[in-house]
């Protein structure tokens, strides 16, 4: 693997095409020499909305602008990434546009997602407050929805209690529970 990765990234494409490199040796080599290459920006600094760590990030793909947050202390926030608040040392500095502490959260929110109708992890972004609940009784552990929401609009939500549930935020129902798991689902 080490010999493929000193190799120009043509000749990796060009051996793969042949055959003669394995996929995933080939995908290996791609994702490590990205990850060499990645560096932290020094142009634009986000400033926390509270003190911990942010736990997931989202980017609307709508507009490709808007930066959603979660944090280890409950808080969702959003940030526009275009429109600096303040420039500082060639940096441009962004301040969040709108927080939520805690509301709606016991735990650190673990994961978020942007709804593409103004709404994310079923909260009103105008407001920030949410615009659908569900009382699981467990411990949420992860929220996906599908990006093509064309067909439905369900949300996943992955609970510490061996179940995974589909919600309908149409409906406000929670309208499959899966389960098989035998530990919580991440």
């Amino acid at each position: 693997m080490s010999r493929t990765l000193c190799e120009s990234f043509t000749n990796q494409v060009f051996k793969r095409e042949l055959g003669e490199v394995h996929p995933g040796l080939f995908r290996r080599a791609v994702e490590q020499k990205r990850a060499e290459n990645l560096l932290l920006s020094t142009s634009k600094v986000f400033r926390p909305a509270q003190a911990g760590g942010v736990l997931w990030t989202d980017i609307d793909r709508v507009e490709h602008r808007y930066l959603l947050t979660s944090t280890v202390g409950s808080a969702v926030a959003i940030y526009d990434s275009q429109i600096a608040t303040t420039c500082k040392d060639g940096a441009q500095e962004h301040e969040a546009l709108a927080v939520n502490r805690g509301d709606g959260h016991r735990y650190g929110v673990s994961g978020c997602c942007w709804y593409p109708v103004d709404t994310v992890n079923l909260w009103d972004t105008n407001r920030m407050l949410p615009a659908c609940r569900w009382d699981l009784s467990a411990r949420v552990n992860s929220v996906a929805m599908s990006p093509l929401v064309s067909s439905h609009c369900l949300v996943a939500a992955a609970c510490d209690d061996s179940f995974a549930r589909l919600c309908d935020p149409e409906s406000g129902a929670t309208t499959h529970t899966l389960a098989g798991h035998r530990d919580g689902v991440l």
